[in-house]
């Protein structure tokens, strides 16, 4: 993250996010040992966690511009963007062989509470 403090009374600030790929298990989806748990490794995965999904990216941006007045008060006038660039962030891997999904990924993630879309907002803050 960053902060710039332009002239005017004008701050500009980003939040880059960056995750690598996480990991999920291949797993058969059907029960090939007969103990009627369905989660089995497949022939030829000796382990969980062997599958990587996609990375994660995300750059948010901020544009304030503030001002006082009457010595205790003040005003910002404020702008944001999230998703900037408008990432496609993939998510939620499939790693049942038995699903037609298998190796897509079941969900795009963005910031928790907003989706992966590009989003925009603008805002009034009042200090006293």
């Amino acid at each position: 993250s960053g902060l710039y403090r332009a002239p005017f009374g004008i701050s500009v600030s980003s939040i880059i996010r960056y995750r690598s790929a996480t990991p999920y298990t291949d797993w058969a989806g059907v029960d090939l040992n007969g103990d009627g748990y369905k989660f089995d490794l497949p022939a030829g995965v000796s382990h969980v966690n062997t599958l990587r999904g996609a990375s994660f990216s995300q750059m948010d941006a901020r544009v304030a511009w503030g001002m006082k007045f009457f010595s205790n008060y003040g005003l910002e006038l404020i702008g944001e963007v999230f998703n900037l660039f408008n990432s496609k962030n993939e998510g939620g891997f499939v790693g049942n062989r038995s699903s037609a999904a298998y190796n897509q990924p079941s969900f795009y993630a963005g910031d928790p509470g907003q989706g992966e879309q590009r989003l925009a907002q603008l805002g009034v803050r009042v200090t006293f």
